[in-house]
């Protein structure tokens, strides 16, 4: 027949089951509660990094808004500026006895080309691209000893008053070739204590391509087309300061032409340096080209 269990071992045992149901339950609960009180916390750092990567992106997004109207106000020609255009100046330095030793064992390699009937500018040393945004003059600077290339140099210019570094020494070694052939060593080609020049700053410019210029303590406007030139000869005597020896300066006229006389006939040559500026007026620039391969 069947066995009844009648007390508390029977009803123990059924009490026993549902109280593991219930610690089961308990324990589920206390380990919901546990990730529930973690949540916050990641919810907060993560909260945390996006803010952080807004931020950066904000920030980068500003820079670039910067660096866009900067740009674009670089770019922007003033009033009544020809599109486009900038105004070419050149400072074009004629020496008698700046070139130290010669000939060189090649030529002056790495120079600005300038085409003044195509009003055109080759750039060696621009990088990749020859146009120059926004620029409102360039300042080219040629030196020469009589034939002999000495440097030929470009300044942009985006801002005036600006000043051009005309005066600065010369750089170039090459290896001299002896009478006989052979080279005799690397030897610098110019002679900079011959050179008498001065820097030159670009003043103002205005609408028309007048250009108000300074070269050294001589001040003057240039409209487009118009130059301004200026001969500079080694006083005879020797330099008794230790700054070089004295310098007279002539303008184009009979002085001018006595001079080279006096300088080139009376007991040897003394050194001379004629300096011509011009304005050569607005240029496109389109025409501002980087050189091949670059």
């Amino acid at each position: 027949m069947p066995v009844v269990f009648v007390g508390g071992s029977g009803v123990g045992g059924g009490s026993g089951v549902g109280s593991s149901g219930r610690w089961l339950a308990g324990r589920a609960r206390v380990a919901g509660s546990r990730g529930r009180d973690r949540g916050p916390g990641r919810r907060t750092v993560r909260s945390r990094v996006e803010a952080l990567v807004a931020g950066l992106m904000l920030a980068l997004g500003v820079l670039a808004l910067a660096y866009g109207i900067q740009r674009a106000v670089r770019c922007f020609d003033p009033p009544g500026w020809p599109s486009g255009a900038y105004l070419m100046i050149g400072v074009l330095e004629t020496d008698s006895r700046a070139l130290a030793a010669w000939p060189a064992s090649g030529d002056r390699r790495g120079q600005v080309a300038v085409d003044v009937d195509a009003k055109r500018i080759v750039w060696p040393d621009r990088p990749r691209r020859g146009r120059l945004c926004g620029v409102k003059a360039i300042v080219y600077h040629r030196a020469e000893n009589l034939d002999v290339l000495l440097a030929a140099m470009a300044t942009p210019i985006w801002h005036v008053p600006a000043t051009v570094a005309t005066a600065a020494p010369i750089t170039w070694e090459a290896l001299a070739v002896a009478a006989g052939g052979g080279a005799d060593g690397s030897v610098s080609m110019v002679d900079n204590g011959d050179r008498f020049v001065d820097d030159l700053t670009v003043m103002a410019m205005a609408e028309d391509g007048e250009v108000i210029l300074r070269y050294g303590n001589d001040a003057f406007a240039l409209r487009p087309g118009q130059s301004w030139s200026q001969l500079r000869v080694a006083a005879r005597g020797d330099d008794t300061t230790g700054k070089g020896p004295k310098v007279d300066r002539y303008a184009p006229g009979p002085e001018w032409d006595a001079a080279v006389d006096r300088a080139l006939t009376s007991g040897g040559a003394s050194p001379m340096t004629l300096i011509r500026v011009v304005n050569y007026g607005f240029w496109p620039r389109s025409k501002v080209m980087a050189a091949p391969g670059r």
